[in-house]
């Protein structure tokens, strides 16, 4: 019984889903009220949409081109997008007048779309220019360029041809969108008269603050008739200003002693508002010895440190700031370093002696025997006589003889309560010379733990005769 239910409904579904619904169609229907005009006149056409459906229908009336002598729309314009409700008649007054046109038959196609379907209704309405009339008739066109920087000059052309008999013997010809104003004075003989048509060209500079704007541009001619005026304005022409610029900033530095006092004006050369960071580099180094009015904020950006403050700038507005480098702190660093290299280099001890241990043998876990080198080296660019190497041994231990005591043999031994004292005289130790002393050291015990050989002593006599000492390291063996 359940599947029996589930097939009737899924079913009839399916014979619903396929099932076609007709929509009785819209019915739209164009009349003529007044089709023949001079020029100075408007031609009207009724549009008729007849909605025979239960919902609100919306539909658009627009020319299907644009046609750039003719001002074509509905009055009241809003009707241009018009409601009609469900299986009522909505009738809708269409206008055409001409800007630029002679004396002739004219067809202008007409859209109405059903705005839900995109279904398209098209219609042809015609007007007959019968007559130009006593008053002024221009055809108006124009060029503009596309892309504009407000940086850089550029040129507008106009074109104009005079449409009857009058001569306009002063015309005002004018430019007007939101950012462009310009004007000049012209005049036009009458029609076929060879002066009856004229190109101007406009160079025009945009005030480099005008902001990024998408705008559209008319020409405007305005004449006089006796006392009355008129005036005709051509189709709209498109353009964009480009955004351009951004935050710069000027120095006016002064140097002073071991430093510098700089004014920095930040001006936001673009076109648009700045909201954002005006910053200069500044090394880390650098940075240790600044200061700014305002504070700054330090930051990284890109891998490079900079100084920065947070600004809003309008286009041309400006941001001051004061950085100020000093350098003194550096130079007394400095000088304190070099005052001290200087008597390091001077004072230091021309001899060094590094002490070390090699060979070291243990028996039963202590040490019992090992080795001693010293090395002794004359760093300075003079060479030193009688250089008298002193060294001692601790008294638990001897020199042994089975390992000797080296090429250079010890001047005096002497046994002392503290140990062994063992004195070596190098004759003479050229400049940068660098030589060698060995001696095998043995215990009289097994050292267990660790063992403190003391510094080795150098002794010798500078330029003046005083003597002179230069210790080396200390070595503790053992663990």
């Amino acid at each position: 019984m359940l599947i029996f239910t589930f097939l009737v409904i899924f079913s009839s579904v399916v014979y619903s889903q396929n099932e076609t619904v007709v929509e009785p169609p819209f019915e739209v229907e164009l009349s003529v009220i007044k089709d023949k005009i001079d020029f100075s006149e408007n031609a009207e056409f009724k549009i008729k949409i007849t909605n025979p459906r239960n919902s609100i229908e919306v539909f658009t009336i627009k020319p299907a081109a644009p046609y750039v002598e003719w001002f074509i729309k509905t009055r009241p314009v809003s009707d241009y997008n018009v409601k009609v409700y469900p299986e009522s008649i909505r009738e809708v007054l269409l206008v055409a007048k001409p800007i630029g046109v002679g004396i002739g038959r004219y067809a202008l196609r007409i859209n109405i779309k059903h705005e839900d379907s995109g279904e398209l209704f098209k219609n042809d309405i015609i007007v007959n220019v019968v007559s130009l009339g006593n008053i002024p008739a221009v055809s108006i066109s124009g060029k503009v360029p596309e892309k504009i920087d407000p940086r850089e000059p550029f040129e507008v052309t106009v074109w104009l041809e005079n449409r009857n008999a009058k001569n306009l013997e002063e015309i005002t010809v004018e430019l007007k969108s939101d950012a462009i104003r310009e004007s000049t004075i012209s005049s036009l003989g009458p029609l076929d008269s060879g002066s009856d048509k004229k190109t101007l060209k406009f160079n025009v500079l945009l005030d480099k603050r005008t902001p990024p704007i998408k705008d559209n541009l008319r020409i405007h001619v305005i004449a006089k008739d006796g006392k009355k005026i008129y005036e005709l304005k051509s189709a709209p022409y498109g353009y964009e200003v480009l955004k351009y610029g951004g935050v710069v900033d000027n120095h006016n530095p002064s140097f002073r002693v071991l430093g510098k006092y700089d004014r920095v004006m930040f001006v936001n050369d673009g076109n648009t508002k700045f909201d954002g960071f005006a910053k200069l580099e500044s090394p880390f180094y650098k940075a240790l010895f600044t200061r700014t009015n305002p504070k700054a904020e330090s930051f990284v950006e890109d891998g490079k440190r900079y100084l920065g403050w947070k600004v809003k700038l309008d286009s041309q507005e400006t941001y001051n700031v004061v950085v100020k480098t000093n350098y003194i702190p550096l130079f007394i660093v400095l000088v304190v370093l070099g005052v001290f290299f200087f008597y390091y280099f001077k004072f230091r001890s021309p001899v060094i002696i590094t002490k070390s241990v090699q060979n070291i043998v243990k028996t039963e876990g202590g040490i019992t025997n090992f080795k001693v080198i010293l090395h002794i080296k004359n760093r300075s660019k003079k060479p030193i006589d009688n250089v008298s190497i002193i060294d001692r041994i601790p008294d638990i231990a001897d020199f042994d003889k089975e390992e000797g005591v080296g090429t250079l043999q010890p001047e005096k031994v002497v046994h002392t309560k503290r140990g062994i004292i063992a004195k070596w005289v190098i004759n003479n130790l050229d400049r940068e010379e660098e030589t060698v002393i060995k001696y095998g050291v043995k215990s009289r015990l097994s050292i267990l733990g660790k063992l403190p050989l003391p510094s080795t002593i150098a002794k010798f006599k500078d330029e003046k005769g005083e003597v002179k000492r230069s210790y080396s390291n200390k070595v503790i063996i053992g663990s």
